[in-house]
Order: structure tokens, then C-alpha cells, then sequence
């Protein structure tokens, strides 16, 4: 096993189920740091891990703020 294994920038983008333009503007805005190797971009593991980590707590921070939204609109979502 590599010393510093990694995944290449489409197959993080896989992983995640986000298109790499999106996973592009993230590493563009600091929070995926990127490396190349033989010319080709790629996500240390680890790094991959910890982004997959807040990504998923952001989706989970929008979700639970949409169901409060929906809640105060009587949307039908927690009422009794």
C-alpha cells in the first residue's frame, strides 16, 4: 500500500455524488486540498475523509435548517 494513497479528482467526485465542477470550486476555495501527481490532480486519502466528514455535516446542517422552515410554515413536517 502507498505511503500517501489517493484518489484521483473524478473518482472522489464519484464517491461523493457531486460533479467535479463543484469539487473543483471547493479545493478553489481552500477546503479540498489538492495535489498533482504524473500531471494529474489528485486528493490524498485522508484529505478525502475529512472533506467527506464536513460535507456531509453541511448537508445535515441545510436539512435540518428546511425542516425547521418547514415546521414554522405548517408544511405538514413534525406536526401533530
Amino acid at each position: 500500500m502507498p505511503l500517501n494513497p489517493s484518489l484521483s479528482i473524478e473518482r472522489a467526485a464519484d464517491l461523493l455524488n457531486v460533479s467535479l465542477p463543484f469539487l473543483l470550486h471547493e479545493a478553489g476555495c481552500g477546503a479540498l486540498p489538492l495535489h498533482t501527481a504524473n500531471g494529474r490532480l489528485r486528493i490524498l486519502l485522508v484529505d478525502f475523509v475529512d472533506f467527506r466528514a464536513r460535507l456531509l455535516a453541511r448537508q445535515d446542517m441545510a436539512m435540518q435548517e428546511l425542516a425547521v422552515q418547514a415546521q414554522e410554515l405548517r408544511m405538514g413536517y413534525g406536526d401533530s
